[in-house]
């Protein structure tokens, strides 16, 4: 009996998380199209004008986009390995947090900002990047030993 409801639960966990990830899938495909479409939009626009160069809003603008491509991307990979192995991976969850943390840094305005809110997100990146160094040096040491 226990054993069926087990079964149950595990299937109903898959079928949520099958669900997660074409909803990612879609998510990641929508966003690409954005970036894409933003990007020739506003070249196109720069052109007409006759500048060469995307001013400081375009271009945060532009990578703010890219960001956001990317961490739907390692999110979508974390739960396709989820659905694979039946396991989170933490690797690939903190280099999600990593990703978002610099999207954040690379897109905040400085002028706004207190340095006590700096020191904060400079103190994340090190916990996240302390996290990832260990993680990795533990797998490089399980598969030495093995």
């Amino acid at each position: 009996m226990l054993n069926k409801i087990n079964q149950i639960i595990h299937r109903f966990e898959q079928g949520v998380i099958l669900i997660l990830v074409t909803l990612m899938g879609i998510v990641v495909l929508f966003s690409a199209i954005e970036l894409t479409i933003f990007v020739f939009k506003e070249l196109y626009k720069t052109a007409l004008v006759s500048e060469l160069l995307l001013d400081k809003k375009e271009l945060l603008k532009i990578f703010e986009l890219f960001f956001n491509v990317l961490i739907s991307l390692e999110l979508f990979e974390t739960v396709r390995l989820y659905l694979k192995e039946d396991v989170f991976h933490a690797e690939y969850i903190l280099l999600v947090a990593l990703i978002a943390i610099t999207r954040k840094v690379i897109i905040i305005e400085y002028e706004n900002i207190s340095p006590l809110l700096l020191l904060a997100i400079g103190g994340i990146i090190f916990v996240l990047a302390l996290g990832f160094f260990l993680v990795k040096t533990g797998q490089k040491q399980e598969r030495n030993k093995n």
